[in-house]
């Protein structure tokens, strides 16, 4: 008895079925796509650091920072024969800008100082001495809702008259006045300054001394000028 092999073969089939051929395909349709995503981002993200980068960092800046004028000295005014008429002295305030009522710490804090916050009061103290300055300083540094703010007075000889003061002030104010400077200052979510972030990025320039041809005894007393 013999047996024939003819219609049977034991090769490998050429060709996959339909249905593996149909999930191969959707395979690499999808890395296809996934690798085109790829690519999209990557283009954004380099649009986005490159070539806008410097736009995308000044919004950012807006949203959290603020810029803020540094008012400059202004200048002095002397008369012929040497004697200071006119000038201004720098002095710093003690702020609160929290909520009230304020921390209880904070509280016996500022009574080390025989100060204390009231209902709609910011400037606690004005005018600090050079030593309360330092000591509040350190506060300051402490507390975030505790400030310290600049400004300055502006001082005149006793015998000048306020109406003569303003004339000289007009008449010179483009020497006195100087140029402001500008810092750059993060904020919080209530829009406070954030502590140590500021960035002073121009410096003031004081106002330019003015030198009268008018002696103080001519001055004295007088509304206008001779």
């Amino acid at each position: 008895m013999s047996f024939s092999n003819t219609g049977m073969s034991t090769a490998e089939p050429d060709a996959l079925p339909g249905e593996e051929k149909n999930f191969h395909g959707r395979l690499n349709q999808l890395e296809l796509l996934a690798g085109l995503m790829l690519l999209a981002i990557l283009a954004m993200l380099f649009w986005i650091g490159v070539w806008h980068k410097e736009s995308y960092q000044k919004l950012g800046f807006a949203v959290a920072g603020q810029h803020r004028e540094i008012a400059p000295l202004r200048g002095k005014v002397f008369s012929d024969d040497g004697v200071l008429l006119l000038w201004s002295r720098r002095c710093y305030d003690l702020c609160y800008i929290g909520a009230y009522p304020p921390e209880m710490s904070l509280r016996r804090e500022l009574e080390r100082f025989g100060l204390a916050i009231l209902p709609g009061e910011e400037v606690l103290a004005r005018d600090l001495t050079a030593a309360m300055l330092r000591e509040l300083k350190e506060l300051s540094a402490r507390q975030r809702t505790i400030t310290i703010r600049g400004r300055q007075i502006r001082h005149s000889r006793a015998l000048l008259t306020p109406a003569l003061c303003a004339e000289l002030e007009q008449k010179y104010d483009r020497e006195l006045s100087g140029a402001p400077g500008q810092l750059f200052v993060m904020l919080d979510r209530s829009r406070q300054w954030i502590k140590n972030s500021v960035k002073v990025e121009r410096h003031p320039i004081n106002g330019k001394d003015v030198h009268l041809p008018f002696k103080y005894a001519q001055l004295a007393g007088r509304n206008t000028l001779p």
